[in-house]
């Protein structure tokens, strides 16, 4: 059995995927994924040999990121809410204040599910910019093409594998922008979750009814609540409940929290109340 095999194999042994999972996460047929699992892979073009290759390195790589990620009560059902839009084949939203941890629960879905394509949206984002950003996380190195080819594009590739789509900063897609989500998941059916600020919400309304396709597709939506009393135990310890009375924003009340570990390491002393308040004093909190 040569080398590639048998990394397979071992690779399904470790993780409990199924040869069928792989396939689709890849975008081969199971009778590929059965010809390198039994050393056929003379049967196997080069480029989905290294799909195989890029796919089990990148699992691996993911999985250790994840294992470092604090499983607070928004990111469990932020992630609940994009499995169950993958189980609908829909799509839904994931709504939240500047702050309140939308991209860091994304993210850490994307890394530990191959599957997940993620893009982040800019303010202004043209539609070619926006289709190619999904084409390279796609995997297409180098996307060329108007805006109607880079959107067919888009849809093929997507119809030849399981996956999701998740778009952060949501709310800076223009109607066109969101009217070629809405295509993409019509013409595909990848199912799509669209992270963002309330003002997503009122976007996806529409003016005038203008949006109204897209926005019946809606069918999941969670709103990020922020930290509750065991999320800030999990996260900082004894600190949790003193951080609690400065600010209930989980990225200020990290920056604190770093912030007062430095302090208390400068004099080497035992990090305390003291030093939360101060680092408090030294950062914007609303």
């Amino acid at each position: 059995m040569n080398d590639i095999s048998k990394q397979l194999n071992d690779f399904i042994e470790q993780t409990g995927l199924t040869g069928a999972s792989i396939a689709r996460s890849i975008g081969v047929s199971t009778g590929t994924v059965s010809l390198v699992k039994t050393g056929k892979t003379d049967q196997v073009s080069e480029d989905n040999l290294k799909k195989f290759a890029d796919y089990m390195a990148n699992y691996g790589q993911k999985s250790e990121t994840t294992a470092t990620t604090v499983a607070t009560q928004d990111l469990k059902l932020a992630h609940f809410t994009i499995d169950e839009v993958m189980i609908s084949g829909g799509m839904g939203t994931i709504l939240g204040k500047a702050g309140t941890g939308k991209t860091e629960a994304v993210k850490a879905y994307a890394e530990n599910h191959p599957e997940a394509v993620l893009i982040e949206t800019i303010p202004s984002i043209s539609l070619k910019s926006l289709l190619t950003k999904i084409l390279e996380a796609q995997g297409d190195k180098s996307p060329v093409g108007n805006s109607e080819q880079l959107l067919m594009a888009v849809v093929e590739n997507f119809k030849r594998s399981e996956r999701v789509l998740l778009i952060d900063e949501a709310e800076n897609l223009t109607t066109t922008n969101l009217e070629a989500v809405r295509r993409i998941h019509d013409f595909s059916n990848v199912p799509v979750v669209l992270i963002g600020t309330y003002s997503l919400l009122s976007n996806l309304r529409g003016r005038g009814g203008d949006l109204l396709q897209l926005y019946s597709r809606i069918s999941e939506k969670y709103k990020m609540q922020g930290l509750n009393d065991t999320d800030r135990d999990l996260l900082f310890g004894d600190m949790g409940q003193h951080i609690k009375k400065f600010t209930q924003d989980i990225r200020r009340s990290c920056h604190i929290f770093r912030k007062a570990k430095r302090m208390s390491g400068m004099t080497n002393e035992v990090l305390s109340p003291m030093h939360i308040k101060m680092a408090s004093n030294s950062v914007i909190l609303d």
